[in-house]
């Protein structure tokens, strides 16, 4: 009874393989990708304190929009290259994981 459901709703249920395709990580890209992302998180708590410890304003907009603090350290490379640094490694963990 239960196979002759199956077979019959056979149709309606899309097959996994044909939509899906699964992509397993080796244990070296998964070691990669984790350290570089945490390498990124770091980088952008440096980057927040250096632009805390500049300006209130800066400080403000490093908080609420991320990509504007790497702005920021562009500018003020004395005070934040230490965190672009950090983040660069991370972005290359990060490709080298793919």
């Amino acid at each position: 009874m239960f196979t002759q459901q199956r077979r019959r709703n056979r149709h309606l249920i899309p097959s996994r393989q044909l939509f899906f395709r699964e992509r397993i990580m080796d244990p070296t890209s998964a070691v990669l990708m984790t350290f570089g992302v945490a390498l990124l998180l770091v980088s952008w708590i440096l980057l927040l304190i250096a632009a805390w410890q500049d300006d209130y304003a800066w400080g403000l907009f490093a908080t609420l929009l991320p990509p504007v603090a790497y702005i920021y350290a562009f500018f003020r490379l004395e005070k934040a290259g230490q965190s672009l640094m950090v983040a660069g490694i991370g972005w290359l963990f990060v490709i080298l994981a793919f």
